[in-house]
């Protein structure tokens, strides 16, 4: 009998989370039964419409919490709901991906303590992890002490780590599972010509380095001759900044600010340069889509963000410092002769560490393992993913 997994996200929207469980789900979809519970439902937005699409045309069941804040009342709605649905699928395995799930699952397994007797699969997605909220955090960790932990990233592990210690919890390390991603289309070896094309995606927040952007644009100083034209896509609470950069670009910046946008991965290839100046990320999908898909990629040294590139990557600048960020952008594109050797490396790195077929056949085993009733202690000692 096919085993039944439920993938616990916050919501269908932006997010590497939610790109890795419909990865998941889109290359596991023969072997298991998926449904998904989301406490935040869908977004209204682009992005959100098309997963939702997409589930739909895999035949994966959606389960909807609340639209109310989770703090301010959402978490108690959300986890009813979670009882709810999963009364309803009775999944052999659950799948928790990131905070907003784990304290949702957390309330919900107080309230049905019958909940803990489904095998559970967690995995850390950031390398900043529990942050703000530390003491709700410690709480939630010893309401899932008993999952089965994978790690998106050597930060993603040192941040779930440093979080047992807290909650005063004797962990095993967890394996690894880096994100995977399918190729996108290839840039090729297309030269810029006399205007750069730039991206920078993602949610406008500070974990993203959204204001760091701001700073770097207005700090570097374009080589002679240069034009850049400049594409923000994304939202977020730094949304009203970056609209003011658009209004009043530098000069040589042409600034375009846009929602989000579904299928971005296909689109990568119309850029010559991707920008990242994130303060920290778990392992960010976008960079690995960006390399496999030949862009030249600045990004920052930041935890999680690093791990995605080669040794010895030449354009990460210092995580947190728009300034440095900005002339690293400046430097880089006054030499796009090296930009083709650079970005083939990343390419290959990519392509080596990063693909879709090795993580899905990795949460693949993981699931088995937990369907059969074989725990974690004999999944961490014996997966590949550790390796």
């Amino acid at each position: 009998m096919t085993a039944k997994v439920m993938q616990v996200i916050t919501h269908l929207a932006v997010g590497g989370a939610e790109n890795v469980a419909m990865a998941v789900m889109r290359g596991l979809r023969d072997a298991f039964e998926f449904s998904v519970f989301l406490p935040c439902g869908v977004e209204d937005s682009a992005v959100g419409t098309a997963m939702q699409a997409e589930l739909t045309a895999l035949g994966i069941p959606a389960h909807c919490g609340t639209r109310k804040p989770i703090k301010r009342g959402g978490l108690a709605l959300a986890a009813a709901r979670m009882i709810a649905a999963v009364r309803r699928v009775e999944p052999d395995v659950l799948h928790i991906h990131t905070e907003i799930p784990e304290a949702t699952y957390a309330a919900a397994a107080l309230v049905w303590p019958g909940l803990r007797r489904i095998p559970l699969a967690q995995t850390i997605h950031n390398s900043v992890y529990w942050t703000p909220r530390r003491r709700f955090g410690r709480w939630c960790a010893r309401a899932l002490r008993e999952a089965s932990v994978v790690a998106v990233s050597n930060g993603a592990r040192d941040a779930y780590q440093a979080l047992q210690r807290d909650a005063g919890l004797a962990r095993p390390l967890p394996p690894l599972i880096a994100n995977g991603i399918t190729p996108p289309r290839s840039r090729g070896d297309r030269n810029p010509g006399g205007v750069v094309r730039a991206l920078f995606a993602g949610r406008f927040e500070p974990q993203k380095g959204a204001d760091l952007l701001a700073v770097a644009v207005r700090e570097s100083r374009l080589p002679a001759g240069v034009l850049v034209e400049l594409d923000i896509i994304g939202s977020g609470a730094l949304e009203p900044e970056l609209h003011v950069l658009a209004e009043r670009p530098p000069p040589r910046w042409t600034i375009r600010v846009s929602p989000p946008v579904p299928g971005l991965a296909d689109k990568l290839a119309d850029y010559d340069v991707v920008l990242m100046p994130s303060r920290f990320e778990g392992l960010s999908i976008l960079a690995m889509e960006a390399a496999m898909a030949g862009v030249t990629v600045i990004a920052t040294d930041a935890p999680g963000l690093r791990e995605g590139f080669p040794p010895g990557y030449p354009w990460l600048a210092p995580a947190g410092d728009g300034a440095a960020f900005g002339h690293m952008v400046a430097d880089v594109l006054a030499r796009p002769g090296e930009w083709g050797r650079i970005a083939h490396g990343a390419q290959q790195f990519a392509i080596r560490h990063f693909s879709s077929e090795t993580m899905c056949s990795a949460y693949g085993e993981l699931y088995a393992r937990l369907a059969d009733g074989r725990w974690n202690a004999e999944w961490t000692q014996q997966s590949p993913a550790t390796k």
